[in-house]
């Protein structure tokens, strides 16, 4: 401590300091100029004689103040004002090269931004260290271990128990409700939580207040609610005198109690636009089993860490609380996880989207590495240029190191200038990209914070090192003697360093390119796939019966009446109901035994998916019957199914299904075997699926074939339901669209693969165009003589052409490679497509090729116009 003060008091009183320091070495000189004058040296010749022993007082003064001063710093600050001075100088180099890292700094910082807001950010609540997510963690029989949520009976049990956490909260995702106020014709999305939610989370509204878990009381339930702040402007205007009014949700008054904060948009990823108690739910699903059923799951539970409590003490708690539930409700015991409070807080959730992400991770890191290399090639360039330079300062007794670090100050001059660059880019491009690729918007904080910029600051300086170490050691390996002559021993070898960096810049920008291109031959794949049904004039009628109180009988007599009057409009050919709509994301899963298949049971593979459905779907989606017959009119009332070809494959191999039996829930009779279809996501290899005959349910949706694909009778579709029951509000769509939306991943990767294949591509061309430029400068009295001695300008151009080519020949195979083994991830993407695809990998070889030659073409052709006689006269 008392030699960091000496260094700091040198700060302050550095000019008295060096005062000082030249005194004391002035007061040496004079001791051993007088002792020498005592040996009988004349005084002339005793101070000549006197400095001669002292040596270098310069040099001296610097080596005492690295007693008082860090002076590798002070050194360092040198460098730093030194480099800057020199990049000032030469403005095109330095923007071409801060410019290059920005844009891969750049695209880094952006993908980390919204990394960092799904999973490091936690939610706007007070003290969000407190905070859990707490999750039932259970085994599949393939010995899987899945994390879940809970039912709200066994919620309620642990909330009512605990006594390591502050307190539990459950939500429950109740999706879009019906606003039936008049003249309103939209949907707002409702979460519903536990009275005590905002408490707990330590959320204040904005306007007005929240509700109370006393108002949250299954005995009685109330209809009353809080909007979020962005439903608030959206849906009312900003209207501050919407406290105290009610919004009518499918019928139903509830009372708006307050509006919340800006800043809290939820604890998911898609923010609600109203929060409404758990007990509304008998509410607004009367017939909901929610809030009853201890079979029911799964609800989100969040908790707060009692004082002086630690993450392990409130697990194991919970643990021995859930056991003893489980017990009570006939459950598995399982563990309790607990879980930070970031918007990926579910590890189901984490599963699904670290893949995704940690693939976009090593997309943009190629784009960084290409940008490196670019740069890289740069300062190889300006550091031939400077050769004299370097070698007049090591004559001058500059050690290598020296200028070493003094050329790595400026490449991270350069890196933190482009990181800077890559900051303000990622206030704007998660934004960007997110608004134009989600379907919806997301509740996601993309702010830069310290860790972002920490971020960037790393992999700022680390770019400064990828690009600026190899050209420091190679620029300070110099000949002394030719460099003082300006001439320039390392030629070759610096031709052979740039040939590499630019070899590995096309092989990375390929690897993008390839997986762009295979996905574009997914998405080319995927319009070509046969989903097993007929997809051409096909209109889905979403009704959301649920949301109006409808129970089966009166669900059932209300489809069959409009059933009949959809099926008497001119140009509808056949209608029927499913609960399931085909390809509609969703799904309804079971588990079968079959006598003398025991050991499916055991294995887990006795798990299929089933849909309800009326007479006439098979016919309606025109879905062939390979084996026995389709649904008849006299197979109602009966337990009577019809199962897909890899179900009769999987359960009776070899045999024919037909006349035998299953047993799910209850006993079904095999009455036909359909082909496979692709009822639940395109692309996907068939699995076992049976078609339940049903009479319809609140849950179903009408499928209606009409003549004419191309004109549809949608405003006639959409009147009927209403005019059966004027609360009744449909939703149309084309199973066109829905097979188009099936594709919405797929098209998002593909957008962001491109967009990065082509920056890539981008930049590999600029450091192409750059390596030409500066052969053809360094090799301008070659080109002259060559030129003089009657060489054509057709020869000079392909002499480069071929210099370069080889090069991007060679980095290209090594691309198409890499392109291979990173295409193998992609599987989910390609839907079939092969990842060693000739038709992708050679296109976007071709695509890669042709940049190249076009960006070595356009140097190569100015060096055909140098004059011979201009190259004769300089020498």
């Amino acid at each position: 401590m008392r030699r960091l003060w000496k260094r700091l008091q040198w700060l302050r009183h550095r000019k008295q300091f060096d005062t000082d320091l030249a005194e004391e070495l002035e007061f040496h000189r004079q001791l051993k100029q007088e002792e020498l004058q005592a040996a009988g040296l004349p005084e002339a010749e005793s101070r000549y004689a006197a400095q001669h022993r002292m040596g270098n007082l310069a040099l001296a003064a610097e080596d005492a103040r690295g007693i008082w001063l860090w002076h590798s710093l002070e050194t360092l600050w040198q460098d730093f004002t030194y480099g800057l001075r020199g990049l000032a100088r030469h403005r095109g180099f330095t923007f071409t090269a801060v410019l290059t890292l920005a844009l891969g700094i750049g695209v880094n910082t952006s993908l980390f931004t919204g990394f960092n807001a799904m999973v490091f950010r936690s939610w706007d609540v007070r003290d969000p260290g407190r905070v859990a997510g707490v999750f039932t963690v259970h085994s599949t029989p393939s010995g899987e271990t899945r994390y879940r949520g809970m039912s709200y009976p066994e919620f309620t049990t642990l909330r009512d128990q605990t006594k390591q956490m502050a307190g539990l909260v459950a939500l429950s995702n109740g999706g879009p409700q019906m606003r039936t106020d008049p003249g309103a014709a939209s949907r707002l999305s409702v979460n519903y939580v536990s009275g005590d939610y905002f408490q707990v989370l330590g959320i204040d509204a904005a306007w007005g207040r929240t509700f109370t878990r006393e108002e949250d009381q299954l005995a009685d339930p109330r209809a009353i609610a809080v909007l979020s702040h962005a439903a608030w402007i959206s849906q009312f205007g900003s209207d501050r005198s919407i406290i105290g009014r009610t919004v009518s949700l499918n019928y139903k008054p509830f009372l708006i109690l307050g509006v919340l904060p800006e800043n809290f948009k939820g604890t998911d990823m898609v923010g609600p636009d109203l929060w409404a108690p758990m007990a509304a739910i008998k509410i607004l699903q009367p017939q909901s089993r929610e809030l009853t059923d201890a079979d029911q799951c799964c609800m989100a539970v969040f908790g707060r860490l009692a004082p002086n409590v630690d993450r392990a003490q409130a697990r194991d708690e919970l643990t021995a609380i859930q056991r003893h539930a489980a017990e009570r409700f006939n459950h598995p015991a399982n563990e309790i996880f607990l879980t930070r409070a970031s918007i990926i807080v579910t590890p189901e959730r984490q599963k699904k989207i670290m893949p995704g992400l940690l693939l976009l991770f090593l997309a943009v890191s190629l784009v960084l590495l290409i940008a490196c290399a670019n740069v890289a090639n740069l300062l190889l360039a300006r550091g031939a240029a400077r050769g004299h330079e370097i070698g007049v300062r090591l004559s001058l007794g500059a050690s290598r190191l020296r200028i070493i670090r003094q050329l790595l100050t400026e490449s991270l001059s350069l890196g933190l200038l482009g990181g800077a660059a890559g900051i303000g880019i990622s206030f704007v491009l998660p934004g960007f990209v997110l608004n134009r690729l989600a379907d919806e918007p997301l509740a996601l904080d993309l702010q830069p914070d310290y860790r972002v910029l920490l971020y960037t600051l790393l992999i700022s300086i680390l770019a400064s090192v990828a690009c600026g170490l190899v050209p420091a050691f190679h620029t300070t390996r110099t000949d002394l003697h030719a460099s003082m002559k300006g001439a320039s021993a390392k030629a070759g070898r610096a031709s052979r360093l740039r040939s590499s960096l630019l070899g590995a810049q096309v092989a990375f920008s390929l690897v993008l390119l390839a997986c762009t291109g295979l996905m574009v031959r997914g998405l080319q794949r995927a319009a070509e796939i046969d989903p097993g049904f007929d997809t051409r004039g096909i209109v889905l009628m979403a009704l959301d019966l649920r949301l109006l109180d409808y129970d089966a009988p009166r669900a059932q007599d209300y489809l069959r009446r409009l059933v009949d009057r959809v099926a008497a409009l001119p140009g509808v050919t056949s209608v029927s109901t499913t609960v399931i709509a085909p390809l509609g994301n969703a799904r309804m899963r079971t588990s079968v035994t079959v006598n003398g298949q025991e050991a499916l049971a055991k294995s887990g593979l006795n798990n299929v998916t089933f849909n309800e459905v009326s007479l006439g779907f098979l016919e309606t989606l025109r879905i062939p019957i390979t084996q026995g017959r389709t649904f008849q009119p006299p197979d109602q009332g009966r337990k009577v199914a019809i199962v897909n070809q890899a179900m009769a494959q999987r359960f009776w191999p070899g045999l024919n299904p037909v006349g035998r039996t299953f047993t799910s829930d209850v006993d079904y009779e095999v009455v036909g075997v359909s082909r496979n279809a692709q009822e639940t996501q395109l692309g996907r290899p068939a699995e076992p699926y049976y078609y339940a005959l049903s009479h319809g349910s609140a849950s179903s949706q009408l499928i209606i074939r009409v003549n004419d694909p191309q004109h549809p009778p949608l405003p006639e579709l959409t009147a009927l339901p209403t005019q059966l029951d004027p609360a009744v509000r449909p939703r149309l769509q084309l199973m066109e669209d829905s097979l188009q939306s099936q594709l919405h991943s797929a098209r998002m990767a593909t957008s962001i693969s491109g967009s990065l294949g082509s920056l890539a591509l981008l930049l590999a061309c600029v450091g192409i165009y750059g390596v030409t430029a500066f052969a053809v400068q360094q090799r301008f009295r070659e080109i002259g003589i060559r030129m003089a001695l009657g060489a054509q300008r057709r020869d000079v151009v392909l002499m480069l052409l071929r210099q370069n080519l080889r090069v991007v020949a060679a980095g290209s195979v090594l691309g198409l490679a890499a392109s291979v083994a990173a295409a193998s991830a992609l599987r989910d993407l390609l839907y079939g497509v092969s990842p060693l695809d000739p038709a992708a990998h050679i296109a976007m070889t071709a695509v890669l090729l042709s940049a190249a030659l076009l960006a070595t073409f356009l140097p190569a052709r100015r060096a055909a116009t140098i004059q011979p006689v201009v190259v004769l006269r300089q020498e």
